[in-house]
């Protein structure tokens, strides 16, 4: 089944104009790790889509459409921080997600959006 990552990682492929052999190699993997990837069998690693970003030099809006792509993808989301209030309220966000309603959520994304 191919997933959202697996067409993000086609899609910039073909638009390299690589073979599947050409990006394996820039991006040190097997062809056949790289297949299972685009064709939804194995997941990415964070260490592999930070690897094509940095190989691509994808813009920061191409960066954050594979990364996006990643953790939808994978269904879940890695905050990463080393401020303990941050972290707290990432926790308390996952553990209250479900509970929010789409106005909640549109306001939020809002507030967010808000650069």
């Amino acid at each position: 089944m191919l997933t959202l990552f697996g067409k993000q990682l086609r899609m910039l492929r073909i638009e390299k104009g690589e073979l599947l052999k050409d990006m394996a190699l820039n991006l040190q993997i097997s062809p056949s790790y790289l297949s299972s990837l685009e064709n939804g069998k194995r997941e990415p690693t964070v260490e592999l889509t930070r690897r094509i970003i940095m190989v691509y030099n994808l813009s920061e809006e191409a960066a954050e459409l594979l990364e996006d792509a990643r953790a939808k993808t994978l269904g879940r989301i890695t905050i990463e921080s080393k401020d303990s209030d941050a972290e707290d309220l990432g926790l308390l966000f996952a553990r209250r997600f479900g509970e929010l309603s789409l106005d909640e959520i549109r306001q939020i994304t809002n507030i967010l959006n808000r650069t």
